[in-house]
């Protein structure tokens, strides 16, 4: 709901819609963070698009393959998976990269459920067999989840940026607790002072 601001006698209307679009402009965000923000949710959409390959081949190797050469398959699946996923970490400690590294833990996530894999498949209890229909569901849903707060929070972010109040707090130099704590210290000097003459 658009709140309108009514033009009093001093203002006239022209610089109120003026004002008003200036504000609407400055609240949209711009063209080059939205550019960060979706290139952002790109790659980890990217990622998740893999991961659903990943369980598919899992699904097709099991279904084409016997036992043994299934488990010889997925050992090596499981150590390409491993091997991504020490780049990726590697990666994240020498840029000091926070999303970087949360991509490098959910891979390694991955590549730990890829060691199991094998067993569970070999077992072929019907729960296992539902859990690999489920899971695929469950990593779309966290993905789809994860882009919708990496696109708030940027959004927030810019918001925040945008408002004025940190500059305003910043300028505050002493809130009234800090002088009634230099006062409260003050007074307790005095008495000491007093004490000692």
């Amino acid at each position: 709901m658009k709140k309108s601001i009514k033009p009093s006698d001093s203002y006239d209307e022209e610089k109120l819609e003026l004002a008003e679009k200036e504000i609407e402009e400055k609240r949209k965000l711009p063209f080059d963070l939205k550019n960060e923000i979706f290139k952002s949710i790109f790659h980890n959409l990217l990622i998740a698009i893999i991961i659903m390959v990943f369980l598919c081949v899992v699904n097709v190797i099991f279904r084409f393959l016997d036992e043994v050469s299934f488990e010889i398959a997925m050992k090596y699946l499981a150590l390409f998976i491993i091997i991504i996923t020490v780049i990726v970490i590697e990666v994240a400690y020498r840029r000091q990269s926070k999303r970087t590294a949360l991509i490098g833990i959910e891979l390694l996530l991955i590549s730990v459920f890829s060691l199991y894999v094998p067993y569970f498949y070999l077992m072929a209890s019907p729960f296992f067999m539902k859990l690999s229909i489920v899971v695929p569901g469950l990593i779309a849903f966290y993905y789809v989840i994860k882009a919708l707060l990496i696109f708030k929070s940027g959004e927030i972010k810019y918001h925040d940026d945008l408002s004025d109040v940190k500059e305003i707090l910043k300028e505050e130099k002493k809130s009234y607790i800090d002088e009634f704590e230099e006062e409260e210290e003050k007074k307790t000097k005095k008495s000491k002072k007093k004490e000692n003459k």
